[in-house]
């Protein structure tokens, strides 16, 4: 009787595990989960979001018999903060607090879940990037060598008809973003950032655990996403590593920085590349590449005066990038109020353990 229950928690366990891995890559925004483009993966990803509210619950009450560390519990101030700032600091539309709310539940959960159910739950969702990854990868070759295996052309996600510039090659569920010139992979991914980045923090948390091969695929995917945060990120990461080694890699950092900075002034005889480069270009407002840059937001909260406390949550930020998207919403207050919150758990949580490279877990 006792094996049976025994079996019965592992198995909520394992499924909770597995729902909550694949709801974690759905929150890096898949490409194909529309309606429009295929139905029957968008109807799962919705299930997969359910499932883990109803496993979560299970996980907490029947496996873990809620027996729950407090210092889990105080860091549902974070989602918790963010949701009642949703409520009350409102534009008009207090309808779509209810799609916030179904990501409260399950991160809630996440949160009270032990250390050893959410290292599980990492591992599973870096496996099955590194499966998916294997799959792009493979895409990628058929495309540039022009091997049809299937390939489709659809509207980008955010292209309302044709001739925009840019559009999807479209593989099942996997994507590469195109325009007249250049062509990026974005895996399951709806844009090439996405899948960069992910790659990025899974190569650097896993760095030291991780076997030649599993290097070697992050590092391949995220070159041929050709973002910029992949880009940065590797090289930031190493520089640290280095300098780590040995202080005197300063002097290399530096004389490798500047050659990263002069690379747009190189022709790499390929227009890919070459548009590459061009990306990252030092101009007077940043980095070339860099699509997060957005002073539109800021120009209209100043005009408006609502640059302390934003427009509240759900104001049009449709034209937004990055941060300030919560900005626009909350302002500078609110947004300052956050990012502190997140800076101090994840001080007073930290999990670093030294070595050859920062392991999350």
């Amino acid at each position: 009787m006792l094996d049976t229950r025994k079996k019965f928690r592992l198995s909520i366990v394992n499924i909770a595990a597995v729902l909550y891995a694949l709801q974690t890559l759905n929150h890096v925004w898949l490409a194909f989960n529309r309606l429009e483009y295929i139905p029957l993966f968008y109807y799962f990803t919705q299930a997969v979001g359910y499932l883990c509210v109803i496993f979560g619950m299970l996980v907490i009450l029947v496996s873990q018999r809620i027996r729950v560390q407090k210092t889990y519990i105080a860091l549902l101030i974070i989602p918790f903060t963010y949701y009642f700032m949703c409520i009350f600091h409102n534009y008009g539309r207090i309808e779509a607090v209810y799609e916030e709310l179904r990501r409260l539940i399950p991160i809630s959960m996440l949160v009270l879940f032990n250390k050893k159910l959410k290292i599980k739950i990492f591992n599973l969702t870096y496996w099955i990037t590194q499966a998916l990854n294997v799959l792009s990868l493979f895409m990628w070759t058929c495309y540039v060598f022009n091997i049809n295996i299937g390939f489709e052309r659809v509207l980008y996600y955010t292209a309302k008809s044709w001739g925009q510039g840019t559009y999807y090659i479209k593989w099942g569920i996997f994507a590469i973003w195109n325009s007249v010139s250049f062509s990026r992979l974005c895996g399951v991914f709806n844009e090439p950032g996405g899948l960069g980045t992910l790659c990025a923090l899974l190569f650097i948390a896993r760095y030291s655990r991780s076997k030649f091969w599993e290097k070697a695929v992050l590092i391949l995917t995220g070159i041929f996403t050709f973002s910029l945060a992949f880009y940065f990120m590797i090289f930031i990461y190493a520089a640290l590593c280095l300098i780590k080694k040995d202080k005197r890699y300063i002097f290399l950092i530096v004389v490798l920085g500047i050659l990263f900075v002069n690379i747009p002034d190189i022709d790499w005889g390929n227009p890919m590349l070459n548009n590459l480069a061009e990306r990252m270009k030092i101009t007077d407002s940043g980095v070339a590449g860099n699509n997060r840059v957005d002073n539109k937001a800021d120009e209209r909260l100043m005009t408006d005066g609502k640059y302390l406390f934003g427009y509240g949550y759900g104001v049009d930020i449709s034209h937004v990038l990055s941060y300030k998207q919560l900005v626009l919403q909350f302002g500078y207050v609110g947004f300052l109020f956050m990012l502190f919150e997140w800076l101090y758990f994840a001080l007073k949580h930290n999990n670093y353990r030294g070595g050859g490279g920062m392991d999350i877990f």
